[in-house]
This record gives structure tokens, C-alpha cells and sequence, in this order.
């Protein structure tokens, strides 16, 4: 199963931070699994150039729908390029850097994303159609029918997420055997639970990179004996600069002794060190003053994006080899 890394962020600005993520994902797991955004076309574009042609790199276009829909909802200007006729001119001009490209859906209009879907084949491409639950079934049936790699969408949005899923797999995705019919794709999926449960192909998510930019990193159960990621993670507040308005969460010094010694031992054995902060308060204007003494995770963000890509590795390297059987078929189930 492969995870791709999503996110439009500074590394894509930054030739160095993108190739160090590469690298250090290489290292650890032999590949660099990539998502872009045609929504943000100078990232795009920046990305192919730095990893196109890389062997070592996987890249997966994305058309930016969900970007686009969240733009529409906050009364935000749709980018002039972001037309399917220019996503189809873009995936041409790059095909032999682009391993994997979506079609250019719209969300919550399975009509229009099939319509999509079948123009760019008209136009001699091979899109992975995108499927979003809610949407009628009937589609999902006709792209079993015309391709063997399907993405699932709207997974985020489910109010009883593994209920539908269980249904959908059960009912129109795996055999009599549980196998999986098609590779599938789990579109924005971060949850560790839903990744393990279902013979996804593939998985996106920017998880990472949004708990980095609030000062968090992703920390795996432990049990005693290992760190488990078969559960939801522990996600810890560890930087200094943000406060917990922004994060939501309390920083990870409050813990009771135990738990955060259980923290430390994992940053430590990733080598991503908490690291050490002097912090002072003026008296007299309530100013605070920081002086950071050894480098780590409380103060760097470089660190804690590659605290959150060595979760979403181990992650990934947990999860059996695809094909492997979905073990919660039931024929009860409705979708919801």
C-alpha cells in the first residue's frame, strides 16, 4: 500500500526541504510517494521539475476539486487556469513525469465527474475516475467497468464513515473472498483506522504537513512492547510558538511523567528530539523572549514535518501487501 504525501507547503518553494523529504522517505521505505494539486499550478509545476524524472519518486496528480469547492464556499476567485481543457493540456505536456493523474471531478456531482471522466478519455488519456460516496452507485458500477484503479472522495465528510465504507466494499468492491475487485484510492484519507480496515491501493493526505504548520507531530500508540498503528495517534503539541488556541490541544510538558517520557522515547528513536528552550517574560511589558539551546521538534518545523512523514511511513510499511482480503463484509449493511 502506498500513502502519498499531499500538501502544497514551503517545501515546494524550497528545492532543498523537497529533495531532504525525498531522501529521507527513500531512505527509509525505497520511495517518495508524491501528491500535486493542479489547483495550485506553480506547486505542480515546481514539483515535476524537482521529482519527475526521478525514479525513486512517485507522482500523483491531483485536479484540486476539493481545493476549488473550499475556494466557491469561502467566496474566493477560482484561478483562471484551473479549466479541465488546461488539466488535460498540463497532464499531456508532463505525461512522462506523471505516474498517476486524476480525472477532474466536481464535488457532490457525480453526473458532471463521470461527463469529466469520459472526455478526458475521449481526449486519449487514462484518468483514475473519482468516485464520491453519496453520489449515485451507478457510476462507481460504470467505472468498475471501464478501469481497473478507482478513487474514492467525500470520505472526510461521512458521518458514519466505516458504516457506508463497509457497505460499499462489501456490496461493490471486494469478491466473495473479500479481495479487492479494483486498486482504490482513499482520497484526503489520514485515519490510520480506515487505512488498515480496507484493501486501499493508495491513500492521500496532507495530515502531515497541517500538524507541523500548528506546532503537532503524530506519535503511534504504544502497548507496552511496540508502537502500534493500527490505532488512531496520539497527536502532541510540541512547539513553543503556538499557542493552544491554534492547535487545540495542550502541549505535551503537561502530561503526567509517564506519558511523556512515552513521548520523548519515540521522537528520540526517530532521531526528531524534542529539543530545549529557554523562555523568559518581561515583568514590566508582559513580553516573551525565546532562546532556543538544542534544535528539536519544540523549534523547528523542518523537524516536525519529518517527525509526521516517518509516522505516515510506519504507517504505511504496517499495512499487509496488497491484495489482501477485507475482513468485515456483512451483507446487512445499508449505505449511509
Amino acid at each position: 500500500m502506498n500513502i502519498y504525501l499531499a500538501g502544497n507547503f514551503p517545501q515546494l518553494e524550497d528545492s532543498n526541504r523537497e529533495t531532504a523529504m525525498r531522501d529521507l522517505a527513500v531512505e527509509k521505505c525505497g520511495r517518495y510517494n508524491r501528491l500535486l494539486s493542479f489547483f495550485y499550478l506553480k506547486d505542480a509545476q515546481m514539483g515535476i521539475t524537482l521529482l519527475g524524472e526521478d525514479k525513486s519518486s512517485s507522482l500523483m496528480l491531483d485536479s484540486g476539486a476539493f481545493s476549488a469547492y473550499q475556494a466557491e464556499q469561502n467566496g474566493k476567485e477560482i484561478p483562471d487556469h484551473w479549466t479541465i481543457e488546461q488539466y488535460i493540456d498540463f497532464i499531456q505536456e508532463n505525461k512522462t513525469a506523471i505516474d498517476h493523474y486524476l480525472s477532474f471531478d466536481v464535488i457532490g456531482d457525480g453526473k458532471q465527474s463521470f461527463q469529466n471522466f469520459e472526455y478526458m478519455c475521449k481526449m486519449g488519456l487514462r484518468p483514475i475516475p473519482v468516485f464520491h460516496v453519496g453520489t449515485p452507485i451507478g457510476y462507481l458500477q460504470e467505472y468498475k467497468r471501464r478501469t481497473d484503479y478507482i478513487a474514492i472522495g467525500a470520505i472526510a465528510k461521512m458521518s458514519k464513515r466505516h458504516e457506508s465504507l463497509d457497505y460499499i466494499f462489501s456490496h461493490y468492491l471486494t469478491d466473495e473472498n473479500g479481495y479487492p475487485l479494483k486498486k482504490l484510492h482513499g482520497l484526503g484519507l489520514g485515519s490510520a483506522r480506515t487505512i488498515k480496515r480496507y484493501p486501499w491501493y493508495s491513500t492521500d493526505n496532507s495530515r502531515w504537513v497541517e500538524h507541523s504548520k500548528v506546532g503537532e507531530v503524530a506519535v503511534p500508540q504504544w502497548d507496552g512492547n511496540s508502537w502500534r498503528f493500527d490505532e488512531e495517534p496520539l497527536i502532541i503539541r510540541v512547539s513553543y510558538r503556538e499557542r493552544k488556541e491554534k492547535s487545540g490541544r495542550a502541549h505535551f510538558i503537561t502530561y503526567p511523567p509517564e506519558k511523556r517520557e512515552t513521548v520523548i522515547a519515540y521522537l528520540e528513536e526517530i532521531e526528531c528530539e524534542p529539543g530545549k528552550v529557554a523562555i523568559s517574560i518581561d515583568a514590566h511589558t508582559g513580553e516573551q523572549s525565546v532562546d532556543v539551546i538544542e534544535k528539536g521538534v519544540s523549534s523547528e518545523l523542518e523537524l516536525r514535518d519529518k517527525a509526521n512523514i516517518l509516522y505516515y511511513i510506519g504507517l504505511q510499511e504496517s499495512v499487509a501487501a496488497w491484495p489482501s482480503p477485507f475482513k468485515h463484509k456483512a451483507a446487512h449493511l445499508k449505505l449511509i
